[in-house]
């Protein structure tokens, strides 16, 4: 067992304690937030998986023009970089 800081009023307690005894505020589960952060990184790759493969094929079935596959590769990779964003704020928001 060892000491957190409560989010709410700052002072030690146990990392076991689900509530703060000081103000009563619940105490989120360091657990919780790892789970959700691997559901994130499985979200990214099915995407970058799923965005590749109907990029394959949309490409083999249609040929499309320059700007239309352009206008694809735009809006998949600013699809991808929100997606790192959230993941980067994750990260950061667990190393506090």
């Amino acid at each position: 067992m060892a000491l957190i800081k409560c989010e709410e009023c700052g002072r030690e307690i146990s990392s076991a304690a689900t509530n703060c005894p000081y103000c009563g505020a619940p105490i989120k589960s360091k657990k919780a937030g790892m789970s959700s952060m691997i559901y994130m990184i499985i979200f990214i790759i099915i995407g970058a998986a799923l965005e590749i493969a109907a990029e394959v094929i949309f490409w083999e079935t249609y040929r499309p023009s320059e700007e239309l596959l352009t206008l694809l590769y735009i809006l998949g990779g600013v699809a991808f970089v929100i997606a790192i964003v959230f993941l980067v704020k994750m990260i950061l928001e667990k190393r506090r």
